[in-house]
């Protein structure tokens, strides 16, 4: 429900970037069931960024009848540099969400993003993580890790298939 609204004067218009998510939920071998929901959180407003967050929690995350996985380019992390930027990722950790890479990475900051907005930057220009593979409930983390690096996955111009690193995440879903 909530969005960013950029005004443009010139035009006599209003820019809308609608953000959102999509959910599924699954049942799997065995009879096992969960919530699979993937986002994009907003990426210029943090405040707009933390109203989403909060309606993932309140929405599809808290409605879940059982174990829910969280994933997607959520725009915020544990560690940015500007404080407001990690409220969305903080407003999930307090609602329960559990973030998988401190778990199976301790220590390793897991950087995902930027290789820039031209695709041309090196791989060592990667400086936040915002791409998130999280869960609620039984679930257990057993192994990720990061694609999309290898500099031989670069087209033959150079540039990078996008500006974030894959996520990858194996789950044990009770």
């Amino acid at each position: 429900n909530t969005n960013l609204s950029i005004p443009i004067p010139a035009a006599g218009t209003t820019f809308l970037s609608s953000r959102g998510w999509t959910s599924v939920d699954v049942v799997g071998k065995h009879h096992a069931s969960f919530r699979f929901i993937n986002t994009h959180l907003e990426a210029f407003h943090p405040l707009v960024r933390l109203a989403q967050a909060q309606e993932l929690l309140a929405g599809p995350v808290g409605t879940a009848p059982g174990p829910v996985v969280l994933l997607g380019d959520i725009n915020s992390g544990p560690d940015l540099p500007v404080p407001e930027n990690r409220l969305a990722y903080q407003a999930l950790i307090a609602g329960g969400v559990v973030d998988t890479w401190p778990i199976l990475h301790p220590g390793d900051p897991g950087f995902t993003s930027s290789l820039g907005d031209d695709l041309v930057d090196p791989p060592d220009a990667l400086e936040h993580r915002i791409d998130m593979i999280m869960f609620v409930g039984a679930v257990e983390p057993k192994r990720s890790w990061l694609t999309g690096n290898d500099p031989r996955n670069r087209t033959e111009s150079g540039l990078w298939p996008s500006d974030h690193l894959g996520h990858v995440a194996v789950l044990k879903i009770d």
